[in-house]
């Protein structure tokens, strides 16, 4: 942001907005504290054609380990910058308490592939064994919440704020 901000010589205002998305994150992040425990680890994957975890640095994985300081998943504190695919089997591994999660290509607007592969994900022992399933903590979100452009940082902090603490 900063960046085009620069070219477009709208430095200020990308300044500004910053500010103001980092304090709605400080606002946010106090109001979570009261809500979600401090030892509660989050995870952000995405299931399309496979499913698939984000980097906590990117997209939404960003916005929950950064920019609110909650705790992602420690065996990705190592991860590029970007999303791997990821076997069920494996799952457990992370077997985080609380996953958000988008079905489909952020192109389309329905996914009968990834449908599918998360009716199939529903039915598995390894599924119905995580904590964040046992404890109603399956986050659905909209797939448009792969960037990081500034509305939608916005759009994707009140997301989190409603499926963490308004439906708590």
């Amino acid at each position: 942001m900063k960046e085009i901000a620069t070219v477009v010589g709208k430095e200020q205002q990308a300044e500004d907005w910053l500010a103001q998305y980092d304090l709605k994150a400080a606002q946010m992040k106090e109001k979570m504290a009261q809500h979600i425990g401090e030892d509660e680890t989050f995870l952000f994957m995405r299931v399309q054609k496979n499913v698939q975890v984000a980097s906590p640095n990117v997209h939404l994985g960003a916005t929950l380990s950064k920019d609110l300081g909650l705790k992602y998943v420690p065996q990705l504190a190592n991860m590029k910058d970007t999303y791997e695919t990821l076997s069920l089997e494996t799952l457990p591994e992370l077997n985080p308490d609380h996953i958000f999660m988008t079905i489909g290509k952020s192109t389309v607007s329905h996914d009968d592939e990834a449908e599918k592969v998360l009716a199939e994900m529903k039915q598995s022992a390894v599924w119905s064994n995580l904590k964040a399933v046992n404890a109603g903590n399956i986050h659905i979100i909209p797939q448009w919440v792969f960037g990081d452009y500034p509305n939608i940082k916005v759009e994707s902090l009140e997301l989190v704020e409603q499926a963490l603490v308004n439906n708590s």
